[in-house]
């Protein structure tokens, strides 16, 4: 019984710097305060009329460069984390209109 008291007050701890567990923290926390300021600068381009795919799209970019960047462990993971996170943010409210109309149609 006394080893076990160490694992558990060490295991939240390491949950908690787990690059995966901070990219969806950071998708859920932080991504609802970034995601309006850039679908804001994406009303500014042709995609304003297709919200959902610039959303999509702009979740991909993001993706495309930090993902390559975000394996291993080093100083810049906590912040390649985040960064994903709030890609993923993007990837998530480009697919929730689909989402709604799917469940909809089934519930009637």
């Amino acid at each position: 019984m006394r080893d076990m008291i160490p694992k558990l007050i060490k295991s939240p701890v390491e949950i908690f710097s787990d690059p995966a567990i901070i990219a969806v923290l950071s998708a859920s926390l932080i991504s609802p305060f970034i995601v309006p300021h850039i679908n804001a600068l994406i009303e500014q381009t042709p995609l304003k009329a297709h919200k959902s795919i610039g959303a999509f799209l702009m979740g991909a970019l993001i993706f495309a460069f930090v993902a390559p960047l975000a394996s291993g462990k080093g100083k810049g993971v906590i912040l390649k984390s985040i960064i994903l996170g709030i890609a993923g943010g993007f990837i998530l409210t480009s697919v929730l209109p689909l989402y709604d109309q799917i469940t909809k149609q089934e519930n009637a």
